[in-house]
């Protein structure tokens, strides 16, 4: 009975976020995309400015989506994080021109997964590959989905960059970036590691999905 209310609560967070935040974003994202489309031609002064105010809607817009399919109990399988994660790469491919591949896309399970695990897995993804486009010079990103002994997932992000030695492995770490993702892993029982070498870079992440 508890469950069962606090799933109905997720669905209405979700409805009404999506009703009452992701259409007035929306709106306004559109709205400074045609301003901006405007002011190019003549107002270079407040180009700029527009285009600010363009990107952050863009942001916010990706945020409020992703916190929605966090939410929506509709969600709650292994499948949908591997589209969600396949369409958000599909977009960044078309904005950096760096091919993002995902392979092994269909797993033969379907496992049930929670909003939380869903989320602290993605934004894990996401942060690693957004390192690997600032940091690497990488000509291509690749990203392998492997579900083993039925519970077990492991994902691998690899890039043919530059690399890095050792020591700017131990810098690295200290940064808020490889933070995060080892500090979104660990709160669901998971590890995220990375490798680099002068062919590129690896981060590994596992985790027992639960049972649930």
């Amino acid at each position: 009975m508890v469950q069962h209310l606090i799933l109905q609560e997720r669905q209405r967070i979700a409805r009404d976020m999506h009703d009452e935040l992701g259409s007035p974003i929306s709106a306004i994202q559109l709205l400074s995309s045609h301003i901006k489309a405007k002011c190019f031609k003549g107002h270079q002064d407040i180009f700029s400015d527009i285009e600010k105010i363009h990107e952050s809607s863009v942001e916010l817009n990706q945020k409020i989506h992703e916190i929605i399919w966090s939410m929506n109990e509709k969600d709650d399988h292994l499948n949908s994080l591997l589209e969600y994660t396949k369409r958000w790469c599909s977009k960044l491919t078309l904005q950096t021109q760096i091919p993002i591949v995902l392979h092994n896309i269909k797993l033969n399970t379907n496992p049930v997964l929670s909003g939380e695990f869903r989320k602290n897995i993605y934004l894990t993804i996401k942060e690693a590959i957004c390192n690997s486009i600032k940091h690497s010079k990488a000509s291509e990103i690749n990203i392998q989905f492997r579900l083993y002994e039925s519970r077990k997932l492991r994902i691998e992000i690899q890039d043919n960059g530059i690399g890095f030695h050792q020591d700017s492995i131990d810098l690295y770490a200290r940064g808020n970036g490889l933070y995060n993702m080892n500090y979104r892993m660990k709160s669901i029982d998971g590890t995220c590691i990375l490798f680099s070498n002068r062919r590129g870079c690896s981060v590994i992440l596992e985790v027992e999905l639960p049972n649930i």
